[in-house]
């Protein structure tokens, strides 16, 4: 547990300042180049579970045989266990950058907002006014709460039962990574991208949901109006086609009184989702270092817990 507590504080402090090519960077790779392999399959659905069977397999080994490589000295096994257990959650690094994209829009407009958002969401982000610049990186940090801290947290404190934290910790963020890439629903991806969207979404389904109380936890800490991130969430966490991502925002839509969702664009289409929250105020770029207060009071919060739970 010693070494989770400080590969989280080193990430909350530091962020990802990888010595080396990143480790998820280096699945991405992997996963292109299984998917220039298996997309000539002509069953789509077939070749994208091997895509997610074979992406797991290779990232898995190879995790595991990093682990014991170095475990015949305890002091050399814990610090590159520390160290690789660091760059799977992303907490300062999301802060930054959704922070990053509110700097550009009061500094450099919205032309420069937009092409940093890019990189960060999936939506189309030529058109994008003022106001649902902010609203889109709202939204990521809110839904990366769950997937960039409290699931991988997740997987790699249910890892540890077996030993296996680092393995879990990166098969998650695996699968995670799949979904990013490959889980759309556009002509391309809706059969290959299948599975990995699915299973994306039974690993997130526990941790969207102790995810979304440690939020509301941490909101309730930060003075923002719990009662009403409680009623939203109770009303609004079901709002959007997949069964997790409403849960955090919803959340963030309460505490924060703000209305999140709707009509975005993805690859030249329209498409309209159900809102999230009421439009009690209006979005401002302020709610960006909120939602991401909210983000780094959760990490904090689980720090606090794990540690106390070490204590006892």
């Amino acid at each position: 547990m010693h070494i989770v507590i400080a590969a989280l504080v080193l990430d909350l402090l530091l962020g990802d300042r990888c010595i080396w090519k990143h480790p998820i960077i280096l699945v991405g790779n992997l996963i292109s180049y299984l998917e220039k392999m298996l997309y000539k399959l002509r069953n789509k659905k077939i070749a994208g579970l091997l895509l997610l069977l074979l992406s797991m397999t290779v990232v898995g080994l190879s995790v595991f045989a990093l682990d014991r490589i170095f475990s015949f000295n305890g002091w050399l096994h814990a610090a590159v266990s520390v160290y690789f257990m660091y760059l799977i959650p992303s907490v300062k690094t999301l802060k930054d950058l959704t922070e990053d994209v509110y700097t550009s829009l009061n500094e450099e407009g919205v032309v420069e907002a937009r092409k940093k958002l890019s990189y960060l969401v999936g939506r189309d982000t030529e058109e994008l006014d003022e106001e649902s610049v902010i609203k889109a990186a709202i939204e990521t940090s809110a839904e990366n709460t769950i997937d960039g801290f409290v699931a991988p947290l997740f997987y790699i404190l249910v890892g540890n039962i077996f030993g296996m934290g680092l393995v879990f910790g990166y098969l998650y963020k695996t699968v995670n990574t799949l979904d990013s890439m490959v889980g759309y629903k556009n002509n391309r991806y809706m059969d290959f991208g299948y599975f990995s969207a699915k299973f994306d979404d039974v690993l997130n389904f526990i941790p969207a949901r102790l995810g979304s109380l440690l939020m509301l936890v941490a909101g309730m800490i930060l003075g923002y109006d719990w009662k009403n991130g409680i009623r939203i969430f109770r009303r609004d966490r079901g709002n959007h086609s997949s069964p997790n991502s409403a849960h955090s925002e919803s959340v963030v839509a309460g505490l924060l009184n703000i209305q999140l969702g709707g009509e975005n664009k993805y690859f030249g289409k329209i498409v309209k989702k159900p809102v999230i929250g009421d439009r009690n105020e209006e979005v401002k770029g302020r709610d960006i270092y909120r939602t991401n207060k909210i983000l780094v009071a959760t990490d904090v919060l689980a720090i606090i817990i794990l540690t106390i739970g070490v204590v006892i």
